[in-house]
């Protein structure tokens, strides 16, 4: 009998701790208006109401439902999903007795050129000029032109590009990547990868040492 005392009491105080959380997001009215707007990375003329169709596409919360603070999260965890948004933020206002959402979305920018380049220590040389050719480099990325630009997409490139020189035998290779904004487009970012290759190590032999006898394996 005191076991299920001590149970009751325990119940009744997680009930009472959590009262407080449960206050703290109350409904606020019934969703009268949603507004999107538009950020960062300019649209194509043309462009804006098809984005703001994509925008609303992907918003989860509709006018007519009852909205509480934090409902809107899992809209924008879908929008920043999509690879086309880098930030939302969500602001809610009283209006005639109702709630109105805005949507202020900044529009991740697009990549624009991808260039290859080498380095011979002493000054920039073209893509031609390097060990391996563009096609062979270029496979390994995953940058594309017009696709979504993300940092960390480049910073993927310039390990695979670095993995890649590696499983050739060159060990030193060193990538520096240079993204910066196109003149012509804003909305773009262009990203050089500057290959300093380095000389190639050939391993000739490998031993193995192991108490007091070594083991040489020829691998030529």
């Amino acid at each position: 009998m005191q076991r299920n005392n001590w149970k009751t009491w325990l119940a009744s105080i997680a009930l009472l701790s959590a009262m407080p959380t449960l206050a703290q997001a109350p409904a606020l009215g019934e969703i009268l208006k949603i507004e999107v707007r538009l950020s960062g990375a300019p649209t194509i003329k043309g462009e804006k109401k098809s984005f703001t169709n994509f925008v609303r596409s992907h918003i989860r919360l509709k006018v007519g439902d009852t909205y509480r603070p934090g409902l809107e999260n899992e809209d924008v965890k879908a929008l920043v999903t999509t690879g086309r948004i880098s930030n939302v933020v969500v602001q809610s206002r009283p209006i005639n007795g109702g709630v109105e959402l805005v949507y202020t979305v900044e529009r991740a920018r697009t990549t624009g050129n991808v260039i290859l380049k080498g380095f011979d220590g002493q000054r920039e040389i073209p893509a031609k000029s390097l060990k391996f050719k563009e096609r062979k480099l270029f496979a390994q990325m995953t940058l594309r032109q017009d696709e979504p630009y993300s940092d960390r997409k480049v910073a993927a490139d310039v390990r695979a590009l670095e993995d890649y020189y590696n499983s050739k035998g060159y060990y030193d290779v060193q990538v520096d990547a240079r993204p910066e904004l196109n003149l012509e487009d804003i909305s773009k970012k262009d990203v050089t990868f500057v290959i300093t290759e380095g000389e190639k190590v050939k391993i000739e032999e490998i031993r193995f040492r192991r108490a007091h006898a070594i083991n040489i394996i020829d691998i030529n």
